[in-house]
């Protein structure tokens, strides 16, 4: 069982702070040039993910206005549980890249094989081009440098040639 565990969360992607930055940065372009689609969050609703995940199908980053506007507090909260709801709901992974006042911005990447694919009905005119995340990271890039031997003072002490 523990084996399948640390599988599981092997498996779970993250953003890392550069890719998170990129995606603020196209969610502000967007805006700015009016693409970025807009949902309103209905509160009171029978299925409150549906207007959301159909703006999916054609779009990477959606903005989800009234959160929480009776409580700023729980603004935060209310979007945590939203990411993990449209997660649960998409089968794909879903991150907040940003929190404003009563508003977030998500992104849910688009699936590989869904664009390869041009008679698929979610591969229309409409969507969006792919953001493309770029990534140095590489697994066991960096090794510790080896530090010089120090005496109990701190000093670096220099190793005499043996003769």
């Amino acid at each position: 069982d523990d084996d399948e565990e640390e599988e599981e969360e092997e498996e779970l992607e993250y953003l890392t702070p550069s890719q998170v930055r990129l995606l603020r940065k196209e969610a502000a372009k967007r805006q700015a040039r009016r693409t970025l689609p807009r949902v309103a969050f209905p509160e009171e609703s029978d299925s409150p993910l549906t207007p959301i995940t159909d703006e999916f199908r054609h779009d990477e980053l959606v903005l989800v206005t009234g959160l929480s506007k009776s409580n700023k507090k729980e603004v935060k909260a209310v979007a945590e549980e939203l990411e993990y709801e449209l997660m649960l709901e998409m089968q794909k992974e879903v991150f907040c890249v940003t929190i404003k006042g009563s508003t977030a911005t998500f992104y849910a990447p688009f699936d590989d094989e869904n664009d390869d694919d041009p008679t698929n009905e979610s591969h229309n005119n409409k969507r969006a081009k792919k953001i493309v995340l770029r990534n140095s990271y590489q697994p066991n890039q960096w090794s510790k440098r080896i530090k010089a031997s120090r005496d109990h003072r701190g000093q670096i002490v220099k190793e005499e040639p043996q003769q």
